[in-house]
């Protein structure tokens, strides 16, 4: 009875040390929000509509998803605190929320007038998409902290034909956005400015600020 008790009083004793572990305030990290603009690099070659075949020929051309804003929505755990200087290290997840990105025009073989024409299309639908990242760095004081940042984020791409106003999707894919690149924080008190840019298969440059949760 009394090593049944013993082990009861080491589970709830180890319980309460994670629980206030997990919650004590310097463990809840940083809320992050940021402005980004994003410009992609992806482009769609289109067959002609089925049903447009009977009386158009070849193909019916090439649309580009638009370069645009987005806004991210972030929470930063730290893994590494630097304290005021040495370096730093911190994961990251959140989503992104993506402006609109649509390109659509008029077949490259359609000679009907406007209006009677048929279109292509290729947007990000939803607009939203999950987001990860890592951050590494250095604290070159209380107020500076300068490192790189590692960023993956997916969005679902589709394209097609828009005909009589009416979307019709030819293929539809999420695809992964990976992005790494320099990124500069300004502390004042508990709040961070972000300045920073990021390179990969698409390029985005993000102003932001973060504070403590």
């Amino acid at each position: 009875m009394i090593v049944k008790k013993s082990k009861s009083i080491s589970i709830h004793f180890i319980v309460a040390v994670i629980a206030l572990f997990l919650f004590q305030p310097q463990a809840l990290g940083r809320g992050v929000v940021e402005v980004q603009y994003w410009m992609f690099n992806e482009s769609f070659d289109h067959d002609t509509h089925p049903d447009d075949k009977a009386f158009l020929t070849g193909r019916a051309g090439v649309t580009e998803l638009q370069d645009t804003f987005a806004f991210a929505l972030k929470w930063e755990m730290p893994v590494l605190r630097a304290g005021s200087s040495g370096s730093f290290f911190s994961l990251s997840a959140g989503a992104l929320f993506i402006a609109d990105a649509e390109d659509k025009r008029k077949n490259d073989n359609d000679p009907r007038p406007t209006g009677q024409h048929s279109e292509i299309y290729s947007r990000i639908d939803p607009v939203i998409g999950p987001l990860v990242g890592a951050d590494l760095g250095w604290v070159f004081s209380e107020a500076v902290q300068i490192g790189a940042s590692l960023d993956a984020t997916w969005l679902r791409i589709d394209h097609g034909w828009n005909r009589n106003d009416s979307y019709e999707t030819d293929e539809s894919e999420w695809k992964t956005f990976l992005t790494v690149g320099p990124e500069l924080r300004i502390i004042q008190n508990d709040l961070a400015f972000i300045l920073g840019y990021g390179f990969g298969n698409a390029d985005y440059a993000t102003l932001g600020i973060s504070w403590e949760l």
